[in-house]
């Protein structure tokens, strides 16, 4: 692992500490201390940590995520401070609670993501990429049968599209929660889309993850979202965009390591099964 020299990039009067935190799945984060202050550096691809600053500028001062601080160009990589937000990894906490209170986070969950996010509209000033519910192209490593079956089901999406600031991969794997705030982290996969790719992931993460448990915490969910703003929600555009979302991330790893690539392989394959459809028609049709 690189040693950083972190005096050359923050100032303080103090010594620094840098303490490696968990989660950064596609960037290095860590907690820099002195004895006046507390900051989070994450350290990453050009294009993921430039996406994640301009979505964190575009929410600035708002509750729900850290401030910018400061962001240094290192070509080709990128160095970007954040407030340091207190609080414990929801993925975490979930463990620690009972039903009802992560029915209450889903619930919370799905308030937020249509007050707080989807509230933004597309502009063409707008910072991030459009992301469409569309087909993009193989990748070398998935098989073509799962790549046609994608492309079968994603252009199954037919209907007016409505562009909103999306989070890109939401979900709990992604927030902190404290006695009362909930803070959302890891905006670099931010763009504005269709609000079903926010949707979709939080039915797709929870069902990947919890199936046992996702089906009442995904209802309290989507009802909670429902009834802030309306969304059109069919099981074919759903697996639409759960296959978009899939297919972004493959086309990011052509140079992963292999294990990496069939993971996300078996990801799509997931996707694809009957057994998932079969819990989306569920969620649809409760």
């Amino acid at each position: 692992m690189y040693k950083w020299n972190w005096s050359h990039y923050v100032s303080s009067n103090s010594p620094i500490t840098a303490k490696r935190l968990d989660g950064g799945y596609t960037n290095d984060v860590y907690l820099i201390e002195t004895d006046s202050f507390q900051q989070v550096a994450k350290i990453g691809a050009h294009r993921s940590v430039m996406t994640e600053t301009k979505a964190l500028q575009l929410l600035h001062d708002a509750p729900i995520v850290p401030n910018v601080l400061r962001v240094v160009d290192l070509h080709p990589a990128c160095l970007l401070f954040m407030e340091y937000r207190t609080g414990q990894p929801m993925q975490e906490r979930i463990t620690q609670m009972p039903h009802y209170e992560i029915e209450n986070l889903y619930v919370r969950l799905g308030h937020l993501l249509a007050t707080s996010i989807h509230s933004i509209k597309y502009s063409s000033k707008s910072p991030l990429p459009l992301v469409s519910i569309a087909w993009t192209g193989n990748v070398s490593f998935v098989p073509n049968k799962w790549a046609d079956e994608s492309r079968s089901w994603i252009e199954r999406f037919f209907g007016k599209t409505e562009h909103v600031f999306s989070h890109g991969d939401f979900g709990i794997h992604n927030g902190l929660i404290d006695d009362h705030n909930l803070t959302l982290l890891d905006w670099e996969w931010a763009c504005f889309s269709n609000p079903l790719l926010d949707i979709g992931w939080m039915c797709w993460f929870t069902s990947f993850h919890y199936p046992n448990s996702s089906h009442l915490w995904l209802i309290k969910f989507l009802d909670a979202y429902q009834s802030e703003r309306t969304c059109l929600l069919t099981v074919d555009h759903l697996l639409a965009a759960n296959l978009v979302s899939i297919w972004r991330i493959l086309h990011r790893l052509e140079n992963a390591p292999v294990v990496t690539q069939k993971e996300w392989t078996n990801r799509l394959v997931f996707t694809l099964s009957s057994d998932y459809r079969r819990h989306l028609e569920r969620l649809v049709n409760r």
